[in-house]
């Protein structure tokens, strides 16, 4: 994928959240267990960071324990929605920013935080240049012991059988296509596509390796799945 391309995509991409911010507040409004349990070990009084924050969920939940908390995202409609959340919180400490900027490139000094969620959107960039590059950027803003939590939608899952067959399929015969999927988001009377990288548990160790990550915890999870679990969260540090 050329950068012109790249770029495009990532436009699409951001038109799309734009589009969903309001709804997605609604639907998505609370943050995940597993997201708590990560921000209910953090030391006191810790600079955090919510990379890809959307409307703010976990960064409110970070927030409401003391923590001061940037959440950045790259939709200003899904920013202003936790703008508006946070600010009509009743005895929310102040200590909370709200920054738009892509994961790709975050405005940050090196060595800056003590913690980061990186909670369902790694995912979300189309190019695994994109991602790599944006786990190198955890990297950077991360401090030495500092510790991230990531979370990524899973390949094998029941959902999507039928179309990562298809894909393996494919990729045996010859043809390039990669794991991606377009999910459709129900805003009024139409329709928002959303676009998603599958990860194997094989592709997100080697993304991470490659941004000189190290992993302290593995696991899959069920989020939104009955029968088989559908994300994998990944704990990392520095080397």
């Amino acid at each position: 994928m050329n950068d012109a391309h790249e770029c495009r995509e990532v436009l699409e991409i951001r038109n799309s959240y734009e589009r969903i911010a309001a709804n997605f507040n609604r639907v998505r409004a609370k943050p995940w267990k597993e997201c708590v349990d990560f921000i209910q070990g953090f030391n006191p009084r810790s600079l955090v960071l919510d990379v890809g924050c959307g409307s703010g969920r976990h960064t409110l939940a970070s927030v409401s324990r003391g923590h001061e908390t940037i959440g950045i995202d790259f939709s200003e409609n899904m920013l202003k929605t936790a703008n508006v959340k946070f600010r009509s919180t009743k005895a929310l400490p102040r200590v909370f920013h709200l920054v738009l900027a892509e994961a790709s490139h975050m405005p940050f000094r090196n060595n800056t935080f003590d913690y980061i969620l990186y909670i369902a959107t790694l995912h979300n960039l189309p190019s695994r240049s994109l991602r790599i590059g944006s786990l190198r950027e955890i990297n950077r803003i991360l401090k030495t012991k500092g510790k991230c939590l990531i979370s990524v939608w899973k390949r094998l899952q029941f959902r999507f059988l039928l179309k990562v067959i298809t894909i393996y399929l494919r990729k045996i015969l010859g043809m390039k296509q990669d794991f991606e999927v377009q999910v459709p988001w129900k805003v009024d009377s139409s329709t928002v596509p959303r676009y998603f990288y599958l990860y194997s548990e094989k592709q997100i160790v080697e993304d991470i390796k490659a941004a000189e990550l190290n992993i302290l915890n593995f696991s899959s999870v069920k989020i939104g799945a009955q029968l088989m679990s559908d994300n994998y969260f990944v704990t990392v540090t520095k080397y």
